[in-house]
């Protein structure tokens, strides 16, 4: 199947998803929609030539998701620049909310070019959609190195191969995890790239960040409740632990652990923990964010964003409370990782909507529930990680 038929298959099966959720009930009306919609196509099918007639390789990557997705996929942008070394020029390309997140993320590496909003049909020699696994959306053979050409044969041919890993996060986990891959190196298809062996890391200033907050290196513990800014409009997400636990959990440190001040991190859309000393909720940039998580002698919330920032920050273990989404696939090795499942597997995308209600109890999830502040005590004092 060439990059025409495959890239129409594509777009064919997501109209068609869209046509039949939209008009269930008329076949007729998604008939002709389709009919339509074919027949534009058509019209305007025509093989893509790119601008440029340098020996510069030129690539643009688009990223989506939220941020511990943009980590994930610097990982791999960063993975890819050094397979391919040299005569490459990388463009990141993402919704216009999401570029001064990126800018911060990719600060100080010397292999991207532009950072820049989302645009239909971009010219590049090579444009690749990324979230999870990476897709080929348009290519120009005839600029690109026998390396570069061989990695987007193999792209292709992984997805011909297997359809279904890509439109399903949750068969996307299970292969990936039958493959020896956690969620930081799915997009090494065939580990071609060799992502398991890359070393990344974010770079941050530390020292201004914690001056303006009063704070010392080590000399504090971070928290966050909820999974930051892109999920703020689903209420109840199954992922959350109850406040009131953290609640119980901060002042059970505070008995434990006078020494430490206690610094609640992220959204104002996130309710405030009481008894934090404090409350930097909405107070900070994300290079601030970075500078913090970096410096707290530990980070404790819900599977999310932040634990993915501290990994890439190098700052040290977290505490961190696992429920509908797998640990083994989403946890690092460097954190205390909490679940109390009861069920055989973890459920993240069985369904469509099931970050917004349990399967089992079609309200909170019975797993994160399960937790508590005891259990993650016990596995504080077990560890030493604040002694």
């Amino acid at each position: 199947m060439n990059t025409l038929t495959h890239r129409y298959k594509k777009k064919l099966i997501s109209k068609i998803d869209k046509y039949f959720s939209s008009y269930e009930d008329s076949y007729r009306k998604i008939a002709l929609k389709l009919a339509w919609w074919n027949l534009k196509y058509a019209s305007h099918l025509r093989i893509k030539k790119t601008p440029f007639h340098d020996s510069i390789q030129h690539i643009g990557i688009y990223v989506s998701g939220g941020i511990g997705d943009f980590l994930c996929s610097a990982k791999y942008i960063h993975a890819f620049a050094l397979y391919l070394k040299q005569n490459i020029q990388i463009d990141i390309l993402s919704e216009y909310q999401n570029l001064s997140s990126l800018k911060t993320i990719f600060h100080g590496k010397k292999y991207i070019s532009h950072i820049l909003p989302y645009k239909k049909n971009p010219s590049y020699d090579l444009y690749i959609s990324l979230i999870r696994f990476p897709y080929i959306e348009e290519y120009n053979s005839r600029r690109l190195s026998p390396l570069t050409l061989s990695y987007v044969q193999a792209i292709h041919q992984f997805h011909q191969q297997n359809p279904l890993l890509v439109h399903n996060g949750f068969l996307g986990r299970c292969y990936s995890q039958l493959q020896g891959r956690t969620r930081e190196n799915q997009a090494d298809i065939n580990d071609i790239l060799n992502m398991k062996d890359v070393d990344f890391s974010l770079s941050v200033q530390e020292d201004s960040s914690l001056e303006k907050f009063n704070l010392e290196k080590n000399k504090f513990i971070t928290l966050q409740t909820g999974s930051g800014i892109h999920f703020q409009n689903i209420k109840n997400e199954v992922r959350q632990w109850p406040l009131s636990n953290y609640s119980e959990l901060t002042q059970q440190i505070k008995r434990s652990y006078p020494e430490y001040k206690i610094v609640q991190l992220g959204e104002t859309c996130q309710k405030n923990i009481p008894y934090v000393d404090i409350d930097l909720r909405g107070e900070t940039t994300l290079e601030e964010l970075f500078a913090l998580l970096k410096s707290s002698k530990l980070h404790i919330s819900q599977e999310g964003g932040m634990p993915f920032m501290r990994h890439f920050l190098k700052g040290g273990p977290s505490v961190v409370l696992f429920g509908p989404t797998d640990e083994k696939f989403f946890g690092f090795p460097e954190n205390i990782n909490i679940t109390d499942r009861k069920c055989l597997h973890s459920c993240e995308w069985v369904t469509d909507d099931w970050i917004k209600k349990c399967l089992k109890t079609s309200s909170c999830a019975e797993c994160m529930q399960n937790i508590t502040p005891r259990m993650i005590m016990e596995a504080i004092n077990k560890k030493g990680v604040l002694a």
